[in-house]
């Protein structure tokens, strides 16, 4: 049954009436089907180590915890949206830049991530569209060993016009991913006897 079993933010959930009080009547049901149900940003278990999220598929998910320090002075903390997996960074100062500049812009924080785990961060959908600035090195990969205190995170940012960024824009975005695991190459002289007709290829006959 998806639900936390305690009396949730607004003191209605009714799974918990339904456990506490039978005798009224309360049914339990799923967190979704409730009407007070607003996300697991609502819930008063939620970053607790009580928190269980659960999948759409009704698998309990297990947590992971990021700890961040802010580097800079004056830095809005980071958000995480439901409804999303990506979380988004912002720039840590004003950043004035002419076309076809490059710098590293600094984010303001640094991270200790999970064991086991790196982060890929990559533009927001929108920040080309609005400044006119792309990735440099088209996916940011951050190990996990980037984690001491004055490690903080850069945007390798290279303009296509000239632009002012205001501090605390959200350009870019992260989300963290498992190690590969141990692989092996072996060298074959035969693979597949399927040929995909190499690339471009896709769906065409």
């Amino acid at each position: 049954m998806n639900y936390v079993g305690v009396t949730c933010v607004n003191g209605s959930c009714p799974n918990a009436l339904a456990n506490e009080y039978p005798e009224y009547g309360y049914e339990h049901c799923d967190c979704k089907e409730c009407g007070y149900y607003k996300g697991c940003t609502d819930c008063a278990l939620y970053g607790t180590d009580m928190c269980t999220p659960i999948n759409e598929k009704g698998e309990i998910m297990e947590v992971k915890n990021i700890n961040i320090k802010y580097v800079k002075e004056g830095m809005d903390k980071i958000e995480i949206l439901s409804g999303g997996d990506w979380i988004d960074l912002r720039i840590a100062e004003d950043v004035t830049l002419e076309a076809g500049e490059f710098k590293l812009i600094p984010l303001g924080v640094a991270m200790m991530l999970p064991k086991g785990y790196e982060a890929l961060v990559i533009p927001r959908s929108s920040t080309f569209k609005k400044y006119g600035i792309i990735q440099a090195n088209s996916v940011g990969l951050i190990d996990e060993t980037y984690c001491g205190n004055n490690d903080e995170w850069h945007f390798p940012a290279y303009a296509t016009r000239n632009i002012t960024i205001p501090k605390n824009t959200r350009i870019c975005q992260f989300r963290i991913i498992e190690h590969q695991p141990p692989v092996v190459i072996i060298e074959a002289t035969e693979l597949s006897e399927v040929n995909r007709g190499g690339f471009g290829t896709t769906g065409e006959k």
